[in-house]
């Protein structure tokens, strides 16, 4: 082979390249890659890396976890997971039920374990909870989580009893106060009204 030969091979090869670059992701290819980006959350997590972590959201991302205000954009995201992660180790076990790929979007729903044990010595504090990931296929290729939203798997607590109203003052000792439980109808319900 002549120099202009190689020089030929070598552009074929650059072409091949780009071109491969713009050639449509097949579904299956990118179902495979949410497995690879719930591991890379669970190896982050174990590490304790939240630049890793966040690295794993989109820059509009937005995290609504159980009982607290949402977490909106990558940035609050990495300065929530530094804040975690001084204060704990963490280990987490993630258990997918159901992955749906819609185009540039998928689903991913299921529960996991998270076990925060407190760098200063207490004893680890396990978190039984589901989860669902919406997640955003990137130009670069690869997802990135745009929302996450968890939530408890722990029993609700017992409602609290509901509260008595004062005792109407300046009633006749013989006449009741009127009663709106769930058993007798409210007054505008009543026959007749």
């Amino acid at each position: 082979m002549g120099p202009h030969d190689w020089r030929t091979l070598a552009l074929a090869a650059l072409a091949l390249g780009a071109l491969a670059c713009h050639l449509p992701v097949s579904p299956r290819t990118r179902r495979a890659e949410v497995d690879t980006l719930r591991q890379r959350l669970i190896f982050a997590c174990a590490a304790g890396d939240a630049t890793a972590l966040a690295d794993l959201w989109t820059d509009d991302a937005i995290g609504m976890p159980q009982g607290e205000p949402a977490v909106a954009g990558r940035e609050a995201i990495l300065a929530r997971a530094r804040a975690a992660f001084e204060l704990y180790r963490a280990r987490l076990v993630l258990r997918p039920e159901e992955v749906m790929v819609a185009g540039d979007y998928a689903f991913d729903r299921g529960s996991y374990t998270l076990t925060l044990a407190p760098r200063d010595g207490k004893a680890p504090a396990p978190r039984e909870e589901k989860y669902l990931l919406v997640l955003r296929w990137q130009p670069d290729g690869g997802w990135r989580i745009a929302r996450g939203i968890s939530n408890t798997s722990a029993p609700a607590a017992p409602a609290a009893p509901a509260a008595t109203a004062p005792p109407l003052q300046g009633l006749p000792p013989n006449v009741e106060p009127p009663s709106f439980s769930s058993a007798a109808p409210a007054p505008s319900q009543t026959p007749g009204h």
